[in-house]
């Protein structure tokens, strides 16, 4: 009677210091979790930001052309599932060290693009200039700055 005692409480222990275990290790990735939503890696930085960077300098309208039709396409994407979006100006007078906040990428913002698009002549020259979230490091926003 006795061990059988025993071995009650320590089973009990054990069972006890599991639970304290799986607990721990699910808050602890909650809390990941959380660190990984607000900021993102480095690597995670450069991989979404360079699609745009290599469209960046001095381009031709068929280049810039392009270039709208790479946001559009990010934009979608990234509208299935409300991340952000790339805003597209024209001739703006903004320069990448603007504060700009990053937007929800949606159809609105295909439409701007859209408009843009219709302004950029193959002909033509064309400045490109990235945007960058001032909080994020991601690019928000592209000016196309006719030369």
């Amino acid at each position: 009677m006795e061990n059988a005692s025993k071995a009650l409480i320590i089973a009990g222990s054990i069972i006890l210091a599991v639970l304290i275990i799986v607990l721990g290790m699910y808050f602890y990735n909650q809390a990941v979790g959380i660190g990984k939503n607000i900021n993102m890696t480095e690597y995670e930085l450069q991989a979404y930001n360079s699609k745009f960077i290599n469209f960046e300098g001095k381009a031709s309208g068929t280049k810039a052309r392009e270039l709208c039709d790479v946001m559009k396409q990010h934009n979608i994407v990234n509208s299935t599932n409300k991340e952000t979006g790339v805003f597209a100006y024209y001739n703006a007078q903004s320069d990448n060290t603007s504060n700009f906040t990053a937007v929800i990428a949606d159809s609105s913002l295909n439409t701007q693009i859209d408009n843009v698009k219709s302004l950029l002549k193959t002909g033509k020259f064309y400045e490109i200039i990235l945007i960058y979230d001032n909080q994020k490091g991601i690019v928000s926003a592209i000016n196309f700055k006719e030369l």
